[in-house]
């Protein structure tokens, strides 16, 4: 081939590649809001915030939800003194809004928060725009950020919807020019209450410290003890009390009102899970004022609960339900009002009485009972002295007969199954039909008294002198059937 033909072939080829790439461009769509400027660029933009901890004063947030503060807080952290290190100073932000109301700030979200505002580097500068609301930097859709420094004058800019363009972020408002930016927190777009941790509260597994026989150092957790709770409000007329009896109960609980009787039942249970710690779908207010709390329905709870559990105290008051299922909430002195599903609440909030009771008006424990006395219309006494010294217990009358150990034995489990089917309270006067006194080798005793209800086959039962329920008379004459067949024995 000759040299001038394989040189016009190749101006040829080059022209059909220039021509190509012409026609692609042709084709390609122009993002015309990177068009718009000259400035357009993504290399060589400088910061337009970087500003350090020390430096901040306050940073002031504005949107169509409100305004909010963040300001820099520090506190000291105290090292081991054996180390010889220095304690060192934690640094850390808040919502100035929010302190007084004695709620616990997220302080993860608040840094992020933060953090973002000071450190800002854009990816792309779109120049001067004239229809700013284009970019959600005017109107409902934008907010704005006022950094105020410890040392110089304030930043300011106004942040806006997130980019739509082939550069990802977020459109940002400063000097008259528009930037793209690395995205923000949306928690800048918000409310403060965004900021207010959703968890009320939690309590601590109870550990307690012991030396093993190696001398050394063990932790052991131990099952979490309500010590004491009050159910009250609207839902509870008479207020449900409980308190924790250690080892002179079976069951370690007992309810002292409106009746009294031996508690630990599957639902006491279930409420001490539900409150041990608490967390809310959301918050809806903050410094509220009693206009406002009547509003939430929370003048009058529906229920309210003040407890001990391990080693803390905490008071908990919610409104009724709403058609969603969802109860408002408030704790302690907090002023904050919480929303959450009323499942995390329903186990105390929805208490039933007789649920929370054993149906046994007093499950005595057999080997702890030295003497029963029982005692029929006043004047039959029939009295039972046990010797628990003996390798085989002994059981003997007043008069020093003896009993067979097994023949007591089901007759005391006879005596102890007694249940309680209703609690509606019934006269108690006169002398009762039967009174049941256990001595226990503690020196201590509780005393039961059956007192006939006129006209119906059942008795209002008492427990150390407090209603505890009603039983019925079809379970009490077996009873003292076997009595007199035993004590006659």
């Amino acid at each position: 081939m000759k040299k001038s033909v394989k040189s016009l072939l190749i101006m040829l080829a080059v022209l059909v590649v220039i021509g190509g790439g012409a026609a692609l461009l042709l084709l390609t769509p122009v993002d015309k809001e990177e068009t718009t400027s000259a400035v357009s660029s993504e290399a060589g933009l400088e910061p337009l915030v970087q500003l350090a901890w020390e430096d901040l004063s306050a940073i002031r947030v504005e949107n169509s939800q409100g305004s909010f503060t963040i300001g820099p807080v520090s506190a000291k952290e105290f090292t081991d003194s054996e180390s010889g290190s220095e304690m060192t100073e934690i640094k850390s932000y808040k919502i100035e809004e929010l302190t007084g109301y004695g709620c616990q700030q997220d302080t993860e979200k608040i840094t992020i928060c933060a953090e973002d505002v000071l450190d800002i580097t854009p990816l792309k500068c779109l120049g001067q725009q004239e229809d700013l609301e284009k970019y959600g930097l005017s109107g409902q859709r934008s907010g704005t950020v006022t950094i105020e420094r410890r040392d110089g004058d304030p930043i300011s800019f106004t942040l806006g919807d997130t980019s739509q363009s082939g550069t990802v972020g977020q459109y940002l408002l400063a000097d008259g020019q528009v930037y793209i930016v690395p995205a923000l927190s949306d928690k800048l777009m918000g409310s403060q209450l965004e900021f207010v941790s959703r968890e009320v509260y939690s309590i601590p597994d109870w550990t307690t410290a012991s030396i093993d026989e190696n001398g050394e150092a063990t932790e052991e957790t131990m099952p979490d003890t309500l010590y004491s709770m009050t159910l009250s409000g609207t839902a509870f007329p008479e207020p449900i009390t409980a308190e924790y009896v250690e080892k002179s109960r079976l069951n370690g609980y007992m309810l002292t009102s409106p009746i009294l009787a031996e508690s630990g039942t599957e639902d006491f249970e279930t409420i001490v899970r539900a409150l041990k710690s608490v967390t809310a779908n959301t918050v809806a207010a903050v410094g509220v004022t009693e206009e406002q709390l009547a509003q939430y329905g929370l003048q009058e709870p529906e229920a309210q609960v003040s407890f001990k559990l391990n080693e803390e105290e905490h008071t908990l008051k919610v409104s009724k339900k709403d058609s969603g299922n969802n109860r408002y909430l408030m704790a302690d002195s907090q002023n904050v009002v919480y929303m959450l599903d009323n499942s995390r609440v329903k186990p105390w909030a929805e208490a039933d009485l007789m649920s929370l009771r054993q149906s046994t008006i007093c499950l005595a424990n057999i080997a702890d009972v030295e003497q029963l006395t029982l005692t029929r219309e006043g004047d039959m006494v029939y009295d039972f002295t046990i010797d628990l010294q003996a390798d085989t217990p002994a059981v003997k009358k007043p008069d020093g007969s003896e009993i067979a150990y097994e023949d007591y034995q089901s007759f005391f489990k006879q005596l102890i199954s007694l249940a309680v089917f209703s609690l509606e309270d019934a006269p108690r006067e006169g002398t009762p039909d039967l009174e049941v006194r256990y001595h226990y080798k503690t020196g201590t005793e509780d005393v039961l008294a059956f007192y006939p209800v006129e006209g119906q086959d059942r008795y209002a039962c008492t427990l150390n002198g407090q209603f505890s329920g009603l039983v019925r008379g079809s379970e009490v004459a077996p009873l003292l059937e076997s009595l007199s067949s035993l004590y006659g024995a």
